[in-house]
């Protein structure tokens, strides 16, 4: 499997989980900070997976493709 398919199967995971946190925010199971902090703290990981796993210029070209 290649870099920009693991990015991507990786990215849409993190998407999922980001919008579910944000329904159930919408839903008032989380307040909206707290929603916030969460979806902040899964970005960050995802991140940080990234850039432990690929180089610069592999993210670069997936955010590129991507956006």
């Amino acid at each position: 499997m290649d870099a920009q398919t693991r990015m991507k199967m990786v990215d849409d995971l993190f998407s999922d989980i980001s919008e579910k946190i944000g329904r159930l925010t919408n839903q008032g199971v989380f307040t909206f900070e707290e929603g916030s902090k969460i979806i902040r703290a899964i970005s960050d990981k995802e991140t940080e997976w990234m850039q432990s796993k690929f180089s610069d210029m592999e993210i670069y070209e997936f955010m590129r493709n991507n956006v």
